[in-house]
């Protein structure tokens, strides 16, 4: 007891009491599923003092930000390759034997820069196919190295070797021939200037293998644009003039272009020509040229409208808009009718099929000015339309009795009624 007591009011540094306290803490049972409440601020200081004890781990030992290829082919043919390699090292201890350049080329001059030092000379180690750096330090690390290549024998070459994966791999070449160079991406061209040469940079996403290919420009002459034609035709016969009312989408199928020739009827007034890429319309005799907000491809939108005069007689030919170079492929013809005391008859259908009216695509019935009398499919690239109209004019008869009347209903499967009348009339001064 008094050996114990002795020692005890011995002085006491404090990482002794606190190893005591935490043994003691460690073999009571009374702390078991015990909750303690402390201030925020203890808390806090806690957890900072955890942190500080144990740094956070990097996220990985090596990053490769950059890897950068320079491919230089001279004017008589020699070809070299330059390849320069960024690493950054967060973790020295476990970035080991990094792969850095395939060791299938004979690489020279390999020289290493470690953060703001100049690139000195350095030997790297071949492991399972690569050339391999283990760095000595963190921070930033440079390696470059340099290798000819076989001359170029003909007009083209071709460069394949494996790399290392990096964030941007970047392909520079230089040539004062002309070449057009292209890489992993088909997307990524590089295309010289007679006089100039070959210059450029072409980045890519990472890769894990490279091919650079190059050879003399193709001239490739652009076709001149065709066009296939579908949409929506409205044709109204009004009493004194015709209006039609297109709603049109083109498709380009060869090469592209800035403007559109349309077809109109010799006549036409009234015309208008929109669309979202329509920049301004110029009309003329028998068409108008269609100026759109630069060189397009894929297809455009129109919307046409245009009045021409009935001619006289019953006979009514639609005179439909049309692009030069193009066909038609498809859509809907809407015939209407706001004349009065008329009707309509088809008289010669082209490449259309009738269709009821119920329908009518709802595009088709936005363009409409009246309510349709008549609908068809169109269904052949040249296809035609004419009507005749038939006068239904009141005119004065004399008091008649109607004997007999006969009338005979027929119903179309597209919903049209056609009725058949036969009436037996006398009047009263004579028997017919």
């Amino acid at each position: 007891m008094w050996a114990g007591y002795a020692r005890a009011a011995e002085p006491m540094n404090r990482e002794d009491a606190r190893a005591i306290i935490d043994l003691m803490l460690g073999r009571s049972r009374l702390l078991e599923d015990v909750h303690f409440r402390v201030p925020r601020s203890v808390w806090q200081q806690y957890v900072l003092a955890q942190a500080v004890d144990r740094p956070p781990k990097p996220p990985a030992a090596c990053i490769r930000p950059t890897g950068t290829y320079h491919l230089s082919v001279s004017g008589d043919g020699k070809v070299a390759l330059a390849a320069e390699l960024q690493l950054h090292v967060f973790d020295v201890r476990s970035a080991r034997n990094l792969p850095v350049l395939p060791a299938n080329l004979a690489w020279s001059d390999v020289r290493l820069a470690v953060g703001a030092n100049k690139p000195a000379t350095a030997r790297l180690a071949t492991v399972n196919g690569w050339l391999r750096y283990t760095p000595a330090a963190g921070g930033r690390h440079v390696i470059s190295a340099r290798v000819e290549l076989d001359r170029l024998s003909g007009r083209s070459g071709t460069v394949k070797l494996f790399v290392p994966v990096t964030v941007r791999t970047q392909v520079v070449f230089d040539s004062p021939r002309v070449f057009h160079v292209t890489t992993n991406s088909a997307a990524m061209t590089l295309t010289g200037k007679e006089g100039a040469g070959t210059h450029g940079v072409i980045s890519l996403e990472p890769v894990s293998s490279l091919q650079i290919s190059y050879g003399p420009p193709v001239v490739r002459r652009q076709r001149a644009a065709r066009y296939e034609i579908n949409g929506h035709v409205a044709w109204n016969l009004g009493a004194a003039n015709q209006q039609v009312a297109a709603a049109l989408r083109v498709a380009i199928v060869d090469g592209k272009t800035d403007r559109l020739e349309l077809s109109l009827p010799a006549g036409a007034d009234r015309v208008s020509i929109t669309g979202a890429d329509v920049r301004e319309a110029r009309t003329r005799a028998g068409g108008a040229t269609v100026f759109l907000r630069g060189t397009i491809t894929g297809q455009t939108r129109l919307k046409v409208s245009y009045e021409v005069p009935s001619p006289a007689g019953p006979m009514r030919r639609l005179a439909r808009p049309d692009i030069g170079s193009g066909n038609w492929t498809g859509g809907t013809l809407v015939v209407t009718n706001t004349a009065g005391a008329s009707e309509l008859m088809p008289a010669a259908m082209t490449g259309l099929k009738e269709m009821a009216l119920a329908d009518i695509p709802s595009l088709a019935s936005a363009i409409m000015t009246g309510k349709a009398v008549l609908a068809y499919g169109i269904t052949s690239r040249g296809w035609s339309a004419s009507l005749e109209t038939i006068d239904l004019g009141e005119f004065a008869l004399r008091e008649t009795i109607a004997d007999t009347a006969h009338f005979t209903f027929a119903y179309r499967p597209h919903g049209v009624v056609i009725c058949a009348a036969d009436y037996e009339i006398r009047n009263r001064n004579r028997q017919f």
